[in-house]
């Protein structure tokens, strides 16, 4: 890898962080706006080898900001990391009883039903795309993927 490259990479990485920041800071979502949204399956029929649960990372962290009623709040990333092109859609994600005590919009995380909520209002993640919201409760909820889509 050339110091060009490398400079090139960085500057993303310094760019992505600071794009994490502000999307946290004020509890919204972004997803590109160019990314190809294809539906559909591998020709060879594997679309099971494409993604796994495993490639959503969910991070939860307390913010140190607590509401006059007490309850804490909480700042919440789920990000696709495949490492090669595989968009999912229809994330779901154990949730328990999830409640939030600040509005979350419906687009970006639902409760469905019990112990299950449903992340991006079921649309397409590619590759890098995240979604991050905050929310408020004396406890922190487990949140783990339960079930997605491949769409590669």
């Amino acid at each position: 890898m050339s110091l060009n490259d490398n400079v090139s990479v960085m500057s993303k990485c310094v760019w992505l962080l600071l794009l994490a920041t502000n999307v946290l800071k004020y509890n919204i979502t972004v997803l590109p706006l160019n990314i190809e949204r294809r539906v559909g399956t591998k020709a060879d029929g594997d679309e099971a080898a494409e993604c796994e649960k495993s490639f959503v990372q969910i991070t939860q962290d307390l913010t140190g900001t607590v509401l006059p009623s007490g309850a804490k709040v909480f700042s919440v990333q789920i990000i696709n990391l495949c490492p090669r092109d595989c968009p999912i859609a229809k994330l779901h994600v154990s949730c328990g009883d999830f409640k939030s005590e600040i509005f979350i919009p419906s687009g970006v995380f639902t409760r469905v039903g019990v112990n299950d909520c449903l992340v991006n209002g079921g649309n397409v993640m590619g590759v890098s795309d995240f979604v991050a919201f905050d929310y408020a409760n004396i406890v922190p909820f487990p949140l783990e993927v339960s079930s997605l889509q491949c769409l590669a």
